[in-house]
């Protein structure tokens, strides 16, 4: 039985992990993306509720704030130097709480569309999608809830699902 130790096994997921280049989005230059582990983005989930509780946001008021938190926090840790896939591509998390709105829903799509690129699971047949969407479409399925899940979770969810529909990777205009 193969382990995470395992030459094999470990290259295959180290090479999922490994940088790729895309371009930035609006400036003609370029950037490294590499997908995040589980245990980075449980940080950055902690991190976020930190910084919420800092800045005294009233979650219940602005639910939002947590979730565009967590894009900033993911895209200052995805981003690198695409000559450099050790170094960050910002120079702080300061400078990603800079950028405007529009420019980090672009950034972090491009980083779920990064991700869903390297996803195995993101081929799924035609008829695979026929089912789930007929599942979706079922009145009263409890399993189907979409609205228990937060805002990053859902836009990787669309993403999949439109570039399944397309037939095609998950890909950003």
């Amino acid at each position: 039985m193969p382990k995470y130790s395992d030459e094999v096994v470990f290259a295959a997921i180290e090479g999922r992990r490994a940088m790729k280049r895309y371009p930035f989005p609006g400036s003609g230059s370029e950037c490294g993306l590499r997908m995040l582990t589980d245990g980075k983005v449980d940080t950055i989930r902690c991190d976020a509720v930190a910084y919420c509780k800092t800045k005294k946001v009233d979650l219940m008021m602005d639910p939002e704030f947590l979730d565009r938190t967590i894009m900033r926090l993911t895209i200052a840790e995805a981003f690198v130097d695409p000559d450099k896939p050790t170094e960050p591509f910002f120079d702080g998390v300061e400078d990603v709480m800079l950028i405007d709105n529009v420019m980090v829903r672009t950034l972090y799509e491009l980083y779920i569309a990064h991700q869903q690129s390297m996803d195995p699971l993101a081929y799924v047949s035609p008829e695979e999608v026929d089912a789930l969407v007929a599942q979706l479409g079922k009145p009263g399925n409890s399993e189907a809830r979409l609205s228990l899940f937060d805002r990053p979770t859902l836009l990787s969810c669309v993403l999949s699902m439109a570039s399944l529909l397309r037939g095609t990777q998950p890909t950003l205009r």
